[in-house]
């Protein structure tokens, strides 16, 4: 166990891929880290996860399939 907990939170926290498998690992880092500065610790602030899986497809293509699903009218094609 370290004597250092916010040096091993910075340490975690610029490390995030030998830690990638433990989420929960980083929000302790973040709570140290806050708690540190006196402040409250809000997981819900936190961006989403890093190494979330995103789907592959282009924002173009997502933007013309929801018009699609809605019942938008679609002309032409304007793929690149």
């Amino acid at each position: 166990m370290s004597n250092h907990p916010v040096k091993d939170a910075a340490a975690i926290l610029r490390n995030p891929e030998q830690h990638a498998n433990s989420p929960e690992v980083f929000h302790f880092a973040w709570a140290e880290l806050k708690a540190q500065r006196g402040q409250i610790y809000r997981p819900e602030n936190l961006p989403g996860s890093m190494h979330q899986i995103i789907d592959e497809t282009s924002l173009m293509e997502r933007v013309r399939n929801y018009a699609r699903d809605r019942g938008y009218p679609l002309t032409g094609d304007r793929s690149a």
